[in-house]
């Protein structure tokens, strides 16, 4: 079984800030889409269980065959919280902003705002360029944990990327 997905290339430094062409509200995003984009055969192999797959595929930033990966996952089994999230960044980290909030919303309408969703689509939208909505959504988070070295980490990001006057906007 095959599964087609259509993703453009990434290249992704959050420390480079030169790297990107992309822009939203005046703030350069961290992501770099080469366009058009292309359309990869992704060999699903039935004999591994697929969300470990998609997990080890996000973990070595092999971000198509985990999304491949995960989405299978979700067929196997549609409540997965964590192959929900795992696809939503996964196509994040690919540049395809649109389907990662279509599956954040899809979490959210599921699941609710837990800890998980709130800094995974918290750090997809830092990616994004969306910094309001990333700083709104990881400060609800902090507020649920305040020790999280996680959610600590994305805020001050935030912050670099807006640089040293702390700016409120997006730009």
């Amino acid at each position: 079984m095959k599964i087609t997905v259509l993703v453009s290339t990434l290249l992704f430094t959050l420390g480079a800030s030169g790297c990107s062409d992309l822009f939203t509200y005046g703030v350069k995003s961290p992501v770099k889409r080469l366009l058009p984009a292309e359309i990869y055969e992704v060999p699903i192999d039935q004999n591994l269980d697929a969300k470990l797959a998609a997990k080890s595929y996000f973990s070595d930033q092999k971000f198509v065959y985990a999304s491949a990966y995960f989405e299978d996952a979700l067929k196997k089994n549609p409540d997965d919280r964590e192959a929900l999230l795992g696809l939503g960044s996964s196509f994040a980290f690919l540049g395809q902003f649109r389907q990662s909030n279509d599956v954040f919303n899809k979490y959210k309408t599921k699941f609710g705002e837990d800890l998980a969703y709130l800094n995974d689509y918290g750090f997809s939208s830092i990616l994004e360029g969306e910094l309001v909505r990333a700083e709104g959504l990881l400060l609800a988070a902090k507020y649920r944990d305040q020790n999280s070295e996680t959610i600590n980490n994305n805020l001050r990001a935030i912050r670099l990327l807006r640089g040293s006057k702390g700016d409120l906007t997006n730009g």
